[in-house]
């Protein structure tokens, strides 16, 4: 996504299988969302995953990297007013700044 695209927040929706990149087991993607917001002016994707195991388990947490097969499904809601992040004074976090 260009940076220029990016001027909207963005929010993410999805489900398929994936595969995780550190243990090369195919999953499916129970739950997968998140937004896009401009941090120092460059794409901030923060996304969360939830995924279900071959044997049953479950995993979850932030998304950084992922390989998806064959395909996966998503949901993108673009907003009007663009979003930022900026760093909150009290907890030191890049937090949304609508």
């Amino acid at each position: 996504m260009l940076a220029s695209e990016a001027d909207q927040r963005l929010e993410v929706t999805g489900i398929r299988a994936i595969s995780d990149a550190h243990q090369k087991e195919q999953a499916e993607v129970l739950s997968l969302t998140g937004t896009l917001a401009l941090y120092d002016n460059k794409p901030f994707f923060h996304v969360h995953v939830a995924l279900g195991m071959r044997d049953g388990s479950g995993r979850g947490g932030h998304v950084f990297e992922l390989t998806v097969r064959p395909t996966v499904e998503l949901v993108l809601t673009a907003y009007p007013k663009p979003v930022r992040r900026e760093i909150d004074a009290e907890t030191g976090l890049p937090l949304l700044n609508p």
